[in-house]
């Protein structure tokens, strides 16, 4: 299928489900509890609990965000390594979007394509710190991109000023969450 201006959407939809459905099937097959994927388990029981963390445990530097991730999923489907490996797969697939938008405005559709496809399908490294709770990766991952693509929207594109700090707020957000 030609790209073309009714079937990007297609494509971008595509492309996130295949990473997304790459990650849980590489989760199913490879996940394994450490340190890192029991401290984000408590935490999410703990927020389940009523708790609201903002910081990793034993770290007062990194947020919570992937554990709160966790804990939405937990509530879905019950405690389990599976559960808790959604939380960083959904961030990755927020990533593998945010990627084509950085790149679509940078060079060019099929640019962001293949960037958003590179991600989708990356090698063992990134795909293992993808799928497991490490206390963030494909959250700063994600709201990076994010920050990359808003700093980029702010410098090529003119837009008024309520737009321009719409832009700018989320940008801070983004900056913080990431």
């Amino acid at each position: 299928m030609e790209l073309n201006e009714k079937t990007p959407w297609i494509h971008l939809a595509t492309c996130v489900a295949v990473g997304v459905l790459f990650r849980v099937v590489s989760a199913l097959l490879t996940s394994r509890g450490n340190f890192d994927t029991t401290t984000v388990g408590l935490m999410a029981l703990d927020i389940l609990a009523g708790e609201r963390p903002l910081f990793f445990y034993g770290q007062n530097y990194m947020g919570a965000l992937e554990a709160y991730g966790a804990a939405f999923f937990i509530g879905i489907f019950g405690p389990s390594l599976t559960a808790l490996s959604l939380s960083p797969i959904a961030f990755t697939g927020g990533w593998i979007l945010f990627s084509y938008f950085l790149f679509r405005d940078l060079i060019h559709p099929k640019v962001g394509l293949a960037a958003a496809w590179v991600i989708a399908i990356p090698g063992w490294w990134v795909t293992w710190y993808t799928i497991n709770t490490y206390g963030g990766y494909p959250t700063c991952f994600m709201f990076g991109t994010l920050c990359a693509w808003l700093a980029v929207r702010l410098d090529h594109f003119k837009m008024s000023y309520s737009k321009q700090l719409m832009h700018i707020m989320l940008f801070g957000w983004s900056a913080g969450l990431a």
